[in-house]
């Protein structure tokens, strides 16, 4: 198919008429935010930048941050807007600027939109960080796109028009589901990491913060098998079958050491402790694929080296917290996890450990001040880096609240 300068405005840069973005400068993870004066704030963190375009609300800055290309870009205010640069992303992705013809092979970018918004419960006080599961449209704009109800939880849908009466001179209003199950993975340890990346391993450990109805959580295996049988089981589509499943609540804890295979399940909101390492082995996928019907690559050979096959009595204990006092999670080679529930002031030490502390708020609010008096709001969902050279830290919660806090350290 041949796009019509009509269908397609290419200006004589070379660039999306919109954005004034070029193919070769668009990277393939994009950050979305809606105001423009956003997109210096978000490539401010960039160790290196190599184009930044403005053209009226369109604002774009690609460069790298830890050696990973990024493209922050802004799409200014509402549905109209983000469906413009949406556009423009897929045909500068996609499609030829110099034949005017879709590509024989497609790309998917990864979009990562960051916004404000506003709330209505008491426990998301200003502030906090907000991550939807579950979206709502009535801008009907999804209407317009083939494929509309695929994408789209059309029960809920019924039932919603069906309970508000809903006016049918309005568009309609879809629901999207934001969170899907992970893939089922692995990570190699210190060694083979070592040995293969030259990088570490990666040991993990998950506290349950929240889970809905049903979600569940994958950690080792509930049988022992052979390699043969997993490959077995992956091809029959029944790996499930062997793995140990869990329907975790609130303050589950799971301990995941390099080598132990694992998923988190849709509905499940953990707090993730971990080695400074992005290696994965992607063992399932569910046989899941993207738009252009390809599946994601699996890792199974590289995997079979790292698995560990046997069977563990230790993949998840409950913890309780104790009123200002601090309980330790877990304590491994790689990092030391605690949990404390300040209901009045609790100063957290820090310099006998010798290490900085990664503190964050799990639930309630309150603030926090250093033995220099330097003080520092915490609201749920916030982390703040503790240096070393701190001697300690009072944390006060806010007035009738409680304060959890998960804290990290290393030794």
């Amino acid at each position: 198919m041949i796009y019509a300068p009509s269908e397609l405005i290419i200006n004589a840069d070379g660039s999306a008429f919109h954005l004034h973005v070029r193919p070769e400068q668009l990277a393939d993870k994009v950050i979305l935010v809606g105001d423009p004066g956003r997109v210096e704030t978000v490539a401010s963190h960039f160790d290196t930048q190599e184009c930044n375009i403005s053209s009226r609300e369109f604002h774009t800055i690609t460069g790298t941050y830890k050696g990973k290309r990024i493209t922050v870009l802004s799409t200014g205010i509402g549905c109209d807007n983000i469906d413009i640069v949406v556009n423009e992303l897929d045909a500068l992705t996609n499609i030829d600027f110099n034949t005017r013809t879709t590509k024989s092979t497609l790309r998917s970018l990864e979009l990562v939109r960051i916004g404000t918004c506003g709330g209505l419960q008491p426990y998301t006080p200003t502030g906090s960080v907000i991550c939807s599961v579950k979206s709502i449209g009535f801008d009907g704009l999804l209407n317009f796109y083939e494929g509309r109800n695929d994408v789209c939880d059309l029960a809920i849908e019924e039932a919603f028009v069906e309970h508000t009466g809903w006016n049918k001179q309005c568009a309609a209003p879809y629901f999207i589901d934001a969170d899907k199950d992970l893939s089922i993975q692995v990570h190699p340890d210190d060694n083979l990491a070592e040995e293969r990346h030259n990088c570490w391993g990666k040991t993990e450990l998950w506290y349950t913060l929240e889970s809905r109805p049903g979600a569940y959580i994958y950690s080792g295996l509930q049988e022992s098998i052979t390699p043969e049988e997993l490959k077995e089981h992956i091809a029959n589509n029944t790996f499930g079958e062997v793995l140990a499943r869990f329907t975790p609540q609130r303050g589950d804890l799971f301990y995941l050491p390099a080598g132990r295979i694992h998923c988190i399940g849709a509905g499940n909101l953990i707090l993730e402790v971990q080695q400074a390492s992005d290696i994965t082995y992607r063992v399932y996928d569910y046989n899941r694929t993207d738009k252009n019907g390809k599946k994601r690559d699996l890792h199974i050979d590289l995997a079979l080296d790292a698995i560990d096959f046997r069977v563990h009595e230790d993949y998840m204990r409950h913890v309780e917290p104790k009123d200002n006092r601090e309980v330790v999670l877990k304590e491994c080679p790689f990092f030391t996890t605690t949990l404390i529930s300040v209901t009045t002031t609790f100063r957290l030490q820090i310099a006998r450990y010798d290490s900085f502390r990664i503190v964050t708020a799990t639930s309630g609010n309150g603030k926090i001040v250093d033995n220099d008096g330097n003080v520092t709001t915490i609201l749920q969902g916030d982390t703040i880096l503790v240096p070393a050279e701190t001697k300690w830290v009072d944390i006060t919660p806010a007035e009738g609240s409680r304060l959890e806090i998960v804290s990290v350290y290393v030794q």
